[in-house]
């Protein structure tokens, strides 16, 4: 009897905990969703919900980007690792490089469409209808395919960087970092050019300019091994640097104003490229490019692969001691 009475009460006992981790199990499921390609992460239903207006997880972004240039068809969509749609009241920030934020998104390879709420871009997504009166703004996440993967009401463009960091397997952060080796370049040692070095001699529209050294006296360097991804063929030397015009110019006013310089090759500068140790036809086929960040002396503060000069304030970003960019830009748009 008093066997049959251990069995029941472990029979008993058994039963709860089963009942009890189902529970749990059940709870703990509901916190995270399945990504479009199978991914999950967790997420927070108050802030974040299934559908949202005219949105749902799975569905198109709203604002799908187009290629900038005139003579490009206007559906051809870019091909981006995620992409950033945002609706926000007073934006002060719409271009690719306009604030540290915005910078970021485009270094990890993301691409930003950013609009200012009112009344078509309302009804665009969905803030006109009753149900979302208190729905000031809006952040959307897509991934690659431009299907939505985050909805975000009431975030601006200040709240993406701490978005995006639920989606590492969109946003790579450590793209941000750079390396300490590249091929012969190490992290502390002096980069193969130097403040007060010719310059003339690396290519023959490099000889055309008045400013035939890099300067001396710089707080910080910019080197640059990139192809002429501009769309156009005009470039251009002063005391902020040498660049193709058709460069991200807010990248290169920053740099003048935290009173650095910089030096973008350009497709005829080979001795440029061979110098720093790098492969002539990777860098002017675009397989590959690199930027090097010097201190005032010249020596390497960091290596930056696949990055070229238009990433320069989310490089100068991570380098505070060299470039106070809080003076220039502002964090918190």
């Amino acid at each position: 009897m008093r066997k049959f009475y251990f069995l029941k009460s472990w029979q008993f006992i058994g039963t709860i905990f089963i009942v009890t981790f189902s529970v749990v199990i059940f709870l703990v499921i509901q916190d995270y969703r399945k990504l479009p390609e199978g991914g999950v992460r967790q997420f927070n239903r108050q802030t974040e919900p299934l559908k949202l207006g005219p949105f749902k997880m799975g569905g198109d972004i709203p604002l799908k980007p187009k290629l900038e240039w005139a003579e490009t068809p206007k559906d051809v969509f870019i091909t981006s690792k995620f992409y950033v749609n945002i609706a926000e009241p007073n934006p002060v920030c719409f271009g690719k490089y306009c604030n540290i934020h915005a910078a970021a998104i485009n270094t990890m390879g993301g691409w930003l469409e950013m609009v200012e709420t009112g009344m078509t871009i309302d009804e665009l997504f969905g803030l006109d209808l009753e149900e979302n009166k208190n729905v000031q703004s809006i952040v959307i996440i897509g991934d690659h395919n431009g299907k939505i993967v985050g909805i975000y009401p009431n975030k601006r463009l200040k709240d993406v960087i701490s978005i995006l960091q639920f989606y590492p397997e969109l946003a790579n952060f450590n793209l941000l970092k750079g390396v300490d080796e590249f091929g012969s370049l190490k992290v502390g040692e002096l980069a193969p050019l130097h403040p007060g070095d010719s310059i003339k001699y690396l290519s023959g529209r490099l000889e055309k300019f008045s400013i035939d050294r890099i300067p001396a006296g710089k707080k910080f360097y910019l080197y640059s091994l990139q192809k002429n991804d501009s769309g156009g063929d005009s470039y251009f030397c002063d005391i902020a640097g040498c660049k193709y015009l058709g460069f991200a110019d807010a990248s290169f006013d920053l740099v003048e104003d935290l009173q650095g310089w910089f030096l973008a090759s350009d497709n005829d500068n080979k001795k440029m490229i061979g110098l720093f140790g790098l492969d002539l036809q990777k860098i002017i086929s675009g397989e590959s490019s690199l930027v090097v960040l010097t201190d005032a002396k010249g020596v390497i503060i960091a290596l930056y692969p696949q990055k070229t000069i238009s990433d320069a304030l989310t490089i100068l970003s991570q380098h505070l001691d060299l470039a106070d960019i809080s003076r220039v830009v502002s964090n918190s748009d």
